[in-house]
Order: C-alpha cells, then structure tokens, then sequence
C-alpha cells in the first residue's frame, strides 16, 4: 500500500499543482502593475485633453486674426478711396490721420 513518504510526495505535488495554477490576476504584482496602467491612462487622457484644448485656443486665434486681417482690408479700402481726393484722408495719403488735442499735443502726451 501507500506509504508515508508516498503521501507526502502526493501531497507536496498536489500542492506544488495548485500553487502553479493560481490564477496570475489574483498576485499583489499584478494588481499593482494594473494600478499603474490606469493611473497611465488617465495622465494620457488628461494630457490629451490639455492639447486639444490648446489646439482649439489657437483655432480661435487664427480665426480672430483671419477676422481682424477682413476687417483691416476694409478699412484699407477706405483710405485707398480717400487717397484719389474721394474722402476725407487725401491729404494723409492712405494713412490714417494724427488727431491733436486743442492744445495741439499728441493724445496721451500728458500721460
């Protein structure tokens, strides 16, 4: 029959059997380089975030200036009128005029 030493063979092998099938996601070493995954994940997101708000504040940057650049088009236009003798401006060619205070200083002289 079995001897002792027999059992404790079987013993020591079933034991060595169920240590080897432990399920890897239940260690300490799994669960803590799981942790660290996440806690990448939402750095990357919150990075990504970042970025993409900053992206969009340039967007409306470059929009601003497109805008602001129409706009000094327009105003070009105008002078470019008043340059033939067909407004105010002829006498300061294209340029916008120097408007002087009563006393004739520039604005902001006194500042």
């Amino acid at each position: 029959m079995h001897t002792m030493a027999d059992r404790k063979l079987l013993l020591l092998t079933a034991l060595a059997l169920a240590t080897a099938c432990q399920d890897p996601k239940e260690t300490e070493v799994y669960r803590q380089l799981e942790e660290d995954r996440s806690d990448a994940v939402s750095l990357v997101q919150e990075k990504d975030s970042t970025i993409n708000a900053l992206f969009g504040t340039f967007n409306r940057i470059g929009e601003n200036l497109r805008t602001i650049r129409e706009k000094q088009g327009l105003l070009g236009c105008q002078w470019r009128g008043d340059r033939t003798g067909q407004g105010h401006g002829a006498a300061h060619h294209g340029r916008p005029r120097q408007h002087r205070s009563v006393a004739g200083r520039e604005p902001g002289a006194d500042r």
